[in-house]
């Protein structure tokens, strides 16, 4: 898993990286959580409007994973609740995706996409994993685009600092909004969010996310060298898109596909982290060691701890 590591919270000063398997397995847990035990995952509920905490949505007998892999839920759905009208995602009853999340786009995507391949008869369950397989394909790079983060070189404040007193400003910063040890560890609060149905882990992922948020604003703030400002942009960047990654984990029950795009952007952002330390690091290493308890020298330390990415 070379260069593959998710930062363990803004605490991680005093604390490690954690192995990004973890990610990969935390989305393996994801794919396959079923709440209902109806064999229809709970974030392919949301495509057929579908409750995943009942197994038998609408009262016929017949489990929702059951009826979706026969094509039975789908084609029921569609042909009892059309009437004369125009066929619309609209007319299904059951759990609605919140407006606006990328799972209510996606549900209609995927609703669009099968009337569309729907010649009077049902989709085979092979059809329908292939149709959601390619929307999920777009979906997640939609998930990614939208939690990325914003900021341009316009955000960072080049003036006449020295590298020392810059250091110094950006651990303030990070310092300022460290949360608790049980809250800095975004992998393990989302698996106990998302896989445990633990609903105390849903404020710790809340708070995370504004701890990354508010060390994204306040290095905003921090004086730069116009020698490390790419460094600095990156590091920016980097915490406003796990503040956005992490708020996504929070979000599950409201957009679960949302969830795809914070889980892949765990990783390359913490490694941007990682590197943009480094690369301050070696900066203040040009004038020798910083010694401890000064300015730079908890960067020095954590860039050296860090693993070679």
């Amino acid at each position: 898993m070379g260069g593959a590591y998710v930062l363990s919270g803004p605490s991680f000063f005093s604390s490690r990286l954690v192995g990004a398997q973890s990610t990969d397995e935390l989305l393996r847990e994801y794919a396959a959580k079923d709440t209902d035990s109806d064999g229809l995952p709970d974030w392919q509920e949301s495509l057929y409007s579908t409750d995943p905490n009942v197994a038998d949505t609408d009262g016929d007998g017949i489990s929702d994973g059951e009826a979706a892999r026969t094509g039975i839920l789908t084609t029921q759905r569609f042909l009892t609740n059309t009437g004369d009208g125009p066929v619309s995602v609209d007319t299904i009853p059951g759990m609605t995706a919140a407006p606006g999340t990328l799972t209510e786009e996606f549900s209609r995507s995927f609703f669009e996409a099968y009337m569309a391949n729907w010649q009077g008869t049902p989709l085979t369950k092979e059809q329908q994993d292939a149709l959601i397989q390619r929307l999920l394909g777009e979906f997640s790079q939609k998930a990614g685009t939208k939690l990325s983060s914003n900021y341009t070189a316009a955000a960072v404040r080049v003036g006449s600092t020295d590298t020392l007193s810059y250091a110094g400003a950006v651990e303030a910063v990070i310092r300022q909004y460290e949360v608790a040890a049980d809250e800095a560890h975004p992998i393990t609060l989302a698996h106990e969010f998302i896989e445990n149905s633990d609903d105390s882990a849903q404020p710790k992922l809340e708070r995370l996310s504004a701890s990354y948020q508010r060390i994204a604003s306040g290095l905003v703030s921090v004086t730069v060298p116009a020698s490390l400002a790419d460094e600095h942009l990156s590091l920016i960047r980097a915490f406003d898109t796990l503040a956005k990654a992490t708020e996504s984990l929070a979000s599950y029950e409201e957009d679960p596909l949302a969830v795809l795009g914070g889980l892949a952007l765990l990783q390359p952002s913490s490694k941007e982290v990682v590197i943009a330390m480094k690369g301050i690091a070696a900066e203040i290493l040009v004038t020798g060691a910083p010694a401890a308890g000064t300015p730079g020298a908890i960067i020095v330390t954590v860039a050296a701890a860090a693993p070679d990415l």
